[in-house]
């Protein structure tokens, strides 16, 4: 397949075909095309997403390749992407039995439980896996993650990540990382998460509905004000609006929204999943359809995580003028170097009690990461190059959403 590269005008052409295959997956319909597709570009997006599983599969199911290069590109997108599925979601089974076992609560999220709203499971990609455990079963797992093979990638205190081959997890102890402004204290409000928790089996947990829908876009919308968000996360929600829209209190979930001050926000989601994928949602205020057609060409352009169109500087200075409020290129690369204790308590949580340490917690970070200094070197050079204009025009297009 072809370099993906974003490129608007033409990408316009083909996503309606791309958006037409995923309403129709998701409402479980056969998909209206009314006019050519260029198949070889719908499956770029889908590549650049994560989804060209599901693209082949409906191509597969309504006979609608054109040649036999797309019918086998469909036939083995979908045949791989459910061999991988059923492998991950196998060694996750198989993790999570280990982990019950000696009696470590397990509560699973996001494309875990979204999957089953998926009308074939199968087709539900992923590239990590989350667990949230108790802060006291932190030291029992990692034991029992390192006596099984894995390898730990990274150790954030609220959360570690294993890698074992192809298979990539995360223990949070915190469902989130990230507070949305200085009034929106998401990383508190998430820490009750416990809370809403509903057994699925002996130690195994899930969230209630209207709880875990919250944190699906508040998730999502930690994406797109760090980096950019895919289809896949919008699908994710529509799936689980469309399988739990029957259970779930509504009036509490747009309470917990004016709490978070993320009405606005959620009136673009609530909005963008009725016109993108013809799902009914709750009542909610409208976003205009232009804003909705501008989202969603950036948002397939983007990829799955928004780094198909938006390099490394672009998003180190973004985060710069969030947190600091400062458009200087200088201040973003001393931040680099010497981040301020806002940023770092949350790895070195030793701050919280002591903030007198953070020349120690500087030392710290530096020495963990000192096999990264190649990487942060390129960063530096890309933060010299960034188009400051690029980054006013991503924080104006977060404002217009809510965030």
């Amino acid at each position: 397949m072809a370099e993906y590269i974003p490129d608007q005008l033409y990408m316009d052409k083909s996503v309606n075909g791309f958006l037409e295959l995923l309403k129709s997956f998701i409402n479980e319909k056969e998909p209206v095309i009314t006019e050519p597709v260029d198949w070889k570009r719908v499956f770029q997006h889908a590549k650049a997403n994560s989804i060209t599983g599901i693209i082949g599969y409906m191509i597969m199911k309504y006979d609608l390749a054109e040649s036999e290069e797309i019918d086998y590109l469909s036939r083995k997108q979908c045949t791989d992407t459910v061999g991988m599925t059923m492998r991950r979601i196998a060694q996750a089974d198989r993790l999570i039995d280990e982990l019950t076992k000696e009696n470590i609560d397990v509560l699973v999220t996001k494309g875990y439980v979204v999957r089953q709203c998926y009308p074939e499971p199968r087709l539900r990609t992923f590239g990590d896996i989350d667990f949230l455990i108790h802060d006291y079963d932190r030291e029992k797992s990692h034991l029992l993650m390192q006596k099984s093979g894995y390898t730990v990638k990274s150790d954030w205190e609220p959360v570690y990540t294993y890698k074992r081959d192809t298979e990539l997890y995360e223990f949070h102890t915190e469902l989130m990382d990230l507070d949305f402004g200085e009034t929106r204290q998401t990383i508190d409000y998430f820490k009750n998460a416990w809370n809403y928790a509903v057994s699925r089996d002996n130690h195994l947990y899930s969230l209630k509905p209207e709880y875990h829908l919250i944190y699906l876009m508040a998730h999502l919308a930690k994406h797109i004000i760090s980096s950019g968000a895919g289809i896949r996360m919008y699908m994710d929600i529509a799936l689980f609006i469309k399988c739990y829209s029957q259970k779930i209190d509504w009036g509490f979930v747009r309470e917990q929204f004016e709490y978070l001050q993320l009405e606005q926000y959620a009136d673009y989601i609530f909005s963008a999943i009725e016109c993108w994928f013809d799902i009914r949602c709750p009542v909610h205020g409208q976003t205009g359809k232009g804003i909705l057609d501008k989202m969603l060409s950036e948002t397939v352009a983007g990829g799955t995580f928004g780094n198909e169109t938006m390099d490394l500087g672009t998003l180190k200075m973004k985060r710069t003028v969030r947190e600091t409020g400062s458009k200087s290129k200088v201040a973003a690369l001393a931040n680099m170097v010497f981040p301020p204790a806002s940023s770092l308590k949350r790895r070195y949580t030793y701050l919280e009690k002591y903030p007198f340490l953070l020349p120690a917690a500087w030392v710290h970070r530096i020495i963990t990461n000192r096999n990264k200094i190649g990487f942060e070197l390129k960063t530096a050079e890309k933060i010299v190059k960034t188009d400051m204009k690029k980054v006013s025009d991503t924080g104006r297009k977060d404002e217009k959403i809510g965030l």
